[in-house]
C-alpha cells in the first residue's frame, strides 16, 4: 500500500528524498510558483562558424538515448565546451528537440566543488525545494541532487572543466529514471570517469574538412572572403595542428590585419616569433579569456601538484624539442635520458643544491602517467610512442630558459635513437629536426 501510494505520488507530483525519508509535495499546489523552465547558469554562446563535429555528437546522442551519461574529454582547446553547449542547447530548445525540451538545465563551472555546490543551491532555490535553506548552501544542494533522482520532470546538468581526480560522486546527479541527463567535459583521462553509467568520449582536433570549412566561412562571414586561399588553408592547418582554439585566434588575427595566409604562414614558421604575437589575446573574438599559449599550458600547475616524482616538467621539456608525432616510449628510459632528467628535476635537499638523486624507469613512467592524465601527451598504451601536440610543444620551448636549451637538444642525440618517420598530414608547427639541429649548435 505504501509502495502504491508513493508511486501514484511520484507520477503526478514533484518528489524529494530527504535522509531516507520519501517526502511528497506539489509542485504548484502549496508554496510558491516554480517559474518553468529553470535555467541556472550561462550556456556558452556557440562560437563564429562553430563545427558540429557530427561523429562525436553522434556518439553522445546515442550514449543519452541509452540512458549513460557522458563525459568529453579533451586537451586544451579543443572545442569541449562548445560542443557540450550545442549538445544543451539541441535539448533545452523546443524547436530543436521532439520531447518538448528541457524544465531543468543547470550549467556549472566545475574546475572545483565549490562552483557546483553554488549552481546547486540556486537551483534548488529557483524550485522552491522545502528545507533548501540559503544560509547552507551544501544542504541545499544535496537536496537538489536528491529532487533530480525522483522528479519526473526533464532535466539536464552540465558539469564544466572538471578538474579534480575523478568525478564528483557526491554531486553527480543520478539520472537512472531516465528523464535527465548529465554530461560533463574535462581534460582528464581518469578511469573513475567512465564506468557507473559514464562514458567517457575523447574529443580531438579538427579534421582538415573541419578545418577548411571553419577558415572559409569565418572568413566569409567577417566580409573578407577573398582572404581564404584554398591553396594555402591546409598548409595552415598544418601549422596549427588542426587545433580549433589557435585556428579562431589565427582567423581573428587574419581578419584585423587584413593579412594573406601565404603571409601569415612565414610568420608562423619563424622560430623568432612567438605564439602570442602570432596568436594574441586582441585575436580572443570568441571570449574565450585566455591566450592560446596559456590554454595550452593550463594543466602544468595540476600536474605539478600531482606528480610527486618531480620529472613531469622536465619530461614535457625534453619531449618538446622532439618529433611531436611520436617517439619511442623506450627514449625516456636511456642513459642520456634518465641522466639529464637526474639533474633537471629540483634538487630534494635544500641545502645541498648539488644533491640529485638517480632517476629510476618506475619514476619516469609515473611521471609520463601523470602528464597523460592531464592530456599533455598522448600515449595509447604505456609501450606505444609518446606524442605531443606541435602547437603544445612550441608553448612549452617559449617557457624554457633560453641557456637550458643546448644541452636538452643534445639529450636525443645520445641516446642515439632512430630518426623520426616521416611528418603525417597535421603535423603542426613543424621543422622541427632543423630547429633542433641549429639549437643543439
Amino acid at each position: 500500500m505504501q509502495r502504491r501510494t508513493s508511486q501514484q505520488a511520484r507520477a503526478q507530483r514533484d518528489v524529494t528524498q530527504v535522509a531516507g525519508d520519501m517526502h511528497v509535495y506539489p509542485s504548484q499546489e502549496s508554496g510558491p510558483s516554480v517559474q518553468w523552465p529553470v535555467w541556472v547558469g550561462d550556456v556558452p554562446r556557440l562560437a563564429a562558424a562553430f563545427q558540429p563535429r557530427a561523429a562525436i555528437r553522434d556518439q553522445a546522442d546515442r550514449a543519452r538515448r541509452e540512458g549513460r551519461d557522458v563525459v568529453l574529454s579533451g586537451a586544451g582547446g579543443v572545442g569541449k565546451s562548445q560542443l557540450a553547449a550545442s549538445l544543451a542547447r539541441q535539448l533545452r530548445d523546443p524547436e530543436h528537440t521532439t520531447g518538448g525540451g528541457l524544465d531543468v538545465l543547470v550549467w556549472a563551472k566545475a574546475t572545483g566543488p565549490d562552483q557546483i555546490i553554488t549552481a546547486y543551491a540556486e537551483a534548488a532555490g529557483q524550485l522552491h525545494l522545502p528545507g533548501a535553506d540559503p544560509e547552507d548552501g551544501g544542504e541545499a544542494a544535496r537536496l537538489f541532487v536528491r529532487w533530480l533522482a525522483a522528479t519526473q520532470r526533464r532535466w539536464l546538468v552540465v558539469l564544466d572543466d572538471l578538474a579534480a581526480p575523478g568525478p564528483p560522486e557526491e554531486w553527480w546527479p543520478d539520472s537512472g529514471t531516465g528523464n535527465g541527463w548529465v554530461l560533463a567535459t574535462t581534460r582528464r583521462e581518469d578511469a573513475q570517469l567512465s564506468g557507473q553509467g559514464r562514458t567517457l568520449i575523447r574529443l580531438g582536433l579538427y579534421t582538415r574538412d573541419e578545418t577548411c570549412a571553419y577558415l572559409r566561412r569565418r572568413l566569409t562571414d567577417a566580409g573578407h572572403a577573398h582572404l581564404y586561399d584554398p591553396d594555402w588553408a591546409g598548409e595552415l592547418g598544418d601549422e596549427l595542428g588542426d587545433l580549433p582554439l589557435a585556428l579562431s585566434h589565427a582567423a581573428a588575427y587574419l581578419i584585423n590585419t587584413r593579412r594573406a595566409m601565404s603571409d601569415y604562414l612565414t610568420l608562423l614558421r619563424d622560430t623568432s616569433s612567438r605564439l602570442d604575437d602570432l596568436l594574441p589575446p586582441s585575436a580572443d573574438t570568441e571570449g574565450y579569456g585566455r591566450p592560446v599559449t596559456a590554454s595550452l599550458l593550463l594543466s602544468l600547475d595540476a600536474v605539478d601538484e600531482a606528480d610527486t616524482t618531480q620529472l613531469a616538467r622536465p619530461l614535457l621539456h625534453l619531449a618538446s624539442l622532439m618529433d611531436p608525432h611520436g617517439q619511442p616510449a623506450t627514449a625516456w628510459t636511456t642513459p642520456a635520458a634518465l641522466d639529464h632528467l637526474r639533474t633537471a628535476r629540483p634538487p630534494r635537499r635544500r641545502r645541498l643544491r648539488r644533491h640529485h638523486p638517480a632517476v629510476t624507469e618506475g619514476e619516469v613512467r609515473s611521471a609520463l602517467e601523470c602528464l597523460r592524465t592531464y592530456a599533455l601527451i598522448t600515449q595509447d598504451t604505456d609501450t606505444a610512442p609518446i606524442r605531443l601536440h606541435a602547437l603544445t610543444a612550441r608553448a612549452v620551448r617559449e617557457t624554457i630558459q633560453s641557456g637550458m636549451l643546448p644541452a636538452m637538444a643534445r639529450t636525443p642525440r645520445r641516446n642515439h635513437e632512430p630518426v623520426a618517420p616521416p611528418r603525417p598530414r597535421g603535423s603542426g608547427t613543424g621543422r622541427l629536426a632543423a630547429r633542433q639541429r641549429r639549437v643543439s649548435r
